[in-house]
């Protein structure tokens, strides 16, 4: 099994943790697209760059893929 590259690690870990912070104690399969709408919206109230958050936005799509694959969420609210 390939491990990650270690610049692919560190790019990707700050929105790993943002969303992971935000989304503290929910289930996955429970998360609609109106939490992920405060989600961004959240970040925009606090200052960060439109580029950043439409990063956030890649890494919280990839989350979502995950789960479908390999836990058969039955949807990406994303």
């Amino acid at each position: 099994e390939k491990e990650v590259e270690y610049y692919t690690y560190e790019k990707t870990k700050a929105p790993y943790e943002r969303a992971k912070t935000f989304f503290k104690g929910y289930y996955i399969k429970n998360i609609t697209p109106q939490d992920i709408n405060r989600f961004y919206n959240d970040l925009s109230a606090k200052g960060y760059a439109k580029k950043t958050i439409n990063n956030q936005r890649a890494i919280l799509s990839n989350i979502f893929k995950v789960a479908l694959a390999y836990y058969r969420q039955p949807c990406s609210p994303c």
